[in-house]
């Protein structure tokens, strides 16, 4: 009897996580603007991994989509949730960047006929490391979200930008800027001129510490500054809330600018990497959710970067 329950229990519990399924709604920006937001979470398998913020812009003849999410499972009821907003054809898929949240679900895009640009080294880098961190996905958030993911990337054919961009969506200009190597070794920007929405991808985070894993952090820094300057009414970031201030980006400045004196400090004090992670984080930064986490995480890639930088220099 014992061993009936439970396999009753494994059986409820792989049908619950069979018909698990993403919730996407998309909030209207302004006319022609939406954006789906992500969860404020770390990916799990109660949110398969679906924690990055997508765009969609829509002109009289085409639209314009920021990001695919992580799975093929995501951006295929992406483009349906798309479709009910408008029966326009999605012209162009953008890239922001090639980490999973952003860039694994693209092949589903491809098939419906948009054409997918993303920045080239970020396409050599999703290219290369893509594939295998499927199976790190896999053991994270489960097979039944990640089934088919990237699993034709080997076949298709995508623009791979390296300078900015401009596209016309029908009376609508969009601009797709080559912010080069801040968060990324390639990441991209997209500016709709009409609404002056702008979408950061990870350039920016809001209420959420900015992950550092591939950044060159002191060029990140003087991105935002960058961002900053542009013409926008709007700001969509990679993770968390719109913002319309330009005072929030401190969110993103801020954490950076912590985490470049950290380092700098650290190897001026020959302090090892466990050092290092014994230092309280400041209160400055309550209000930002997975610091700690992030540090930990991400902190030893970039001692590395530092020392060597020293060593070069």
């Amino acid at each position: 009897m014992r061993v009936l329950c439970i396999l009753i229990i494994l059986i409820l519990t792989n049908n619950v996580c069979l018909s698990s399924d993403y919730d996407i709604n998309f909030i209207k920006v302004s006319n022609g603007v939406w954006y789906a937001k992500g969860k404020q979470e770390e990916r799990s398998k109660e949110n398969g991994g679906a924690i990055a913020n997508i765009g969609l812009i829509v002109g009289n003849n085409y639209s314009l989509v920021i990001d695919s999410g992580p799975t093929k499972k995501y951006s295929q009821k992406l483009i349906k949730k798309i479709k009910e907003i408008t029966k326009l054809p999605i012209k162009y898929l953008i890239l922001t960047h090639r980490h999973f949240d952003h860039s694994f679900g693209f092949e589903s895009f491809h098939a419906d006929g948009a054409e997918v640009i993303i920045h080239n080294s970020e396409y050599i880098a999703l290219r290369r490391d893509g594939p295998s961190f499927v199976n790190t996905l896999s053991s994270d958030i489960g097979k039944s979200w990640t089934e088919g993911t990237l699993d034709r990337i080997e076949e298709l054919e995508v623009t791979k930008l390296q300078n900015d961009l401009k596209v016309d969506l029908g009376d609508r200009e969009v601009k797709i800027i080559n912010f080069e190597n801040a968060h990324t070794s390639g990441d991209l920007g997209v500016l709709d001129i009409k609404s002056k929405a702008f979408f950061s991808g990870d350039l920016v985070f809001i209420n959420r510490a900015a992950t550092i894993p591939n950044a060159n952090i002191r060029k990140w820094i003087k991105t935002i500054d960058n961002i900053k300057a542009l013409d926008w009414e709007y700001l969509i970031p990679g993770h968390g809330n719109m913002i319309r201030k330009k005072n929030r980006l401190s969110d993103t400045k801020n954490w950076l600018l912590f985490i470049d004196n950290l380092l700098l400090d650290s190897i001026n004090n020959g302090d090892s990497l466990a050092e290092i992670l014994t230092r309280k984080i400041p209160k400055d930064f309550n209000n930002l959710k997975f610091s700690l986490p992030t540090i930990s995480r991400d902190l030893g890639r970039q001692l590395k970067k530092y020392e060597f930088n020293k060593i070069s220099n």
